[in-house]
């Protein structure tokens, strides 16, 4: 009775050391993922009140008809459903495409494109730079719109982008230099027109560099739509060639792409985790829609420093075994040819003994 006794108690007691380790195990990561949950709440939202000049009363977005030297403020709600005082900053930001072929409104290009006569930026001006909302309130954010003198074809596009403003002090970190910042945002697009003319759409390939997307080794080639007009459903396929080769050694497709008014999107051609390698090449493009078809053939150079920089910093590259290779063929070459020579001395040998 007293042995089972003792082995009962000793069981229970690593069982109690199990579950307190686990206990210690599971707190930290508890903690973080309850921190994780409170800052990842939005606390807010935005809705565009549509005016009488909407052309589709179906969007939440602004789709505007209006004439040339125009006036019209709009106006967006914001509302806090947070459990505490917000700030919000709003600012105008114009489309553009990104490298996965989707428009965006981030504001992340700061150079607007060279073709865009018309930046929704120029022509929008936001009331208010900053806005405080206190909990369960809602106020309204103003833009005002000016429309050119001159009448234009096509449209322009961009969005009123609200992002929520973060004390830089509550996100640190506690090290120094350190912090972690969460920022949510909201865009309202804004799309302006004055006539139904048809803009026939033109995109054009105005630059091809070597570079590290992702860190990962990729050759950019930069399509630009020069046009006013949205281009969709676009397909493009890419391919490499060394300049004079008939193989292509690295090929990219992309399918439904979509591309903003007056903007270039840089197309990501993967080099397959490969070293950019200097040297002459040919890039055969072709990007295509069902009304469209754009071909491109064009020479480009990698040069041995730009080639030299992205591979140091490229991280998964493949290993290159071509000279190991050589030099271990070369070496057997060696070590048969030293055999033959021994075994033909040998053979010598023996036959003047007899």
């Amino acid at each position: 009775m007293i042995i089972h006794k003792t082995l009962e108690e000793y069981t229970m007691k690593r069982i109690f050391i199990l579950l307190l380790m686990i206990s210690v195990w599971l707190l930290p990561n508890i903690a973080f993922a309850d921190k994780v949950d409170e800052s990842g709440v939005v606390g807010y939202s935005v809705s565009a009140i549509l005016p009488d000049n909407q052309r589709n009363q179906d969007a939440t977005y602004f789709d505007l008809r209006m004439k040339p030297n125009k006036q019209q403020t709009i106006q967006v709600k914001v509302f806090n459903s947070s459990k505490e005082t917000i700030k919000i900053k709003p600012t105008i930001h114009n489309a553009e495409t990104n490298r996965n072929g989707i428009i965006g409104y981030s504001g992340d290009s700061k150079q607007i494109d060279s073709s865009l006569k018309i930046p929704l930026s120029s022509i929008v001006e936001l009331k208010d730079k900053e806005i405080t909302i206190k909990k369960g309130e809602q106020k309204v954010v103003k833009a005002d719109i000016k429309m050119p003198s001159d009448t234009f074809n096509g449209v322009i596009l961009g969005g009123i982008h609200f992002e929520k403003v973060t004390d830089n002090e509550d996100d640190a970190d506690g090290e120094q230099g350190v912090q972690i910042q969460n920022k949510y945002a909201y865009v309202v697009g804004i799309q302006l027109s004055e006539t139904d003319k048809k803009i026939k759409p033109n995109l054009k390939l105005t630059e091809i560099k070597p570079t590290l997307v992702n860190y990962r080794t990729s050759v950019i080639a930069k399509i630009q739509n020069e046009k006013p007009t949205i281009i969709g459903e676009l397909n493009v396929d890419a391919k490499v060639f060394k300049k004079n080769g008939k193989t292509a050694i690295h090929e990219t497709n992309k399918t439904d792409l979509k591309m903003a008014p007056n903007s270039t999107m840089d197309y990501v051609i993967d080099w397959d985790n490969q070293k950019l390698e200097p040297g002459q090449y040919r890039l055969e493009m072709e990007a295509k829609n069902k009304d469209d078809t754009w071909k491109w053939t064009e020479d480009f150079e990698i040069e041995s420093e730009s080639a030299d920089d992205a591979n140091k910093e490229a991280v998964d590259l493949d290993k290159d075994y071509t000279a190991w290779y050589w030099i271990g063929i070369s070496a057997a070459l060696i070590i048969i040819i030293i055999l033959i020579i021994i075994i033909i001395r040998m053979r010598k040998k023996q036959s003047t003994s007899e």
